[in-house]
């Protein structure tokens, strides 16, 4: 569909492994993909490319943010 129709950017994915595999196809196709929902890191940092967004923070974010270290 992104050669046939020119489609320039691809949206959507609620689970974790279809978003890696947009997220490989992104990279392939070059062409921009938004991430609303697949939490895995694997998409934007292990890996990730310069064609892949996620809108929702990554659990490691969040992770912290819950769960802040005690200072002694």
């Amino acid at each position: 569909m992104v050669s046939r129709e020119k489609i320039d950017v691809l949206a959507g994915a609620f689970l974790s492994n279809i978003g890696l595999a947009l997220t490989d196809f992104a990279k392939q196709k070059k062409v921009f993909y938004l991430a609303g929902e697949p939490l895995t890191d694997k998409m934007t940092w292990q890996g990730g490319n310069r064609y892949t967004f996620r809108l929702r923070p990554a659990p490691t974010c969040r992770r912290r943010c819950w769960c802040p270290t005690r200072s002694s």
